[in-house]
């Protein structure tokens, strides 16, 4: 038997909007086979978006993004 060190991170990401947390450390891995490897392949098993400088889940991101649809073609004009 022989002596293996790894380092491990925590990564905790905290949505901006709502407060929702999610915490995954390295090597961990989900369902879709992805496995945590840095930052980006956290935000991803965590279903966490970067949107203008926030830190958004995913319902907050989704939300979001259909508030822009709507302005955007024109659905508040009176």
């Amino acid at each position: 038997m022989g002596l293996s060190v790894r380092r491990c991170f925590e990564y905790v990401f905290e949505c901006d909007d709502c407060g929702a947390m999610d915490v995954v450390h390295t090597g961990d891995s989900v369902s879709r086979g992805e496995v945590v490897h840095d930052k980006e392949s956290a935000r991803r098993v965590c279903k966490f978006h970067t949107s203008n400088g926030k830190v958004l889940c995913d319902e907050c991101f989704l939300k979001r993004q259909v508030e822009r649809e709507k302005v955007e073609s024109g659905y508040y004009r009176y």
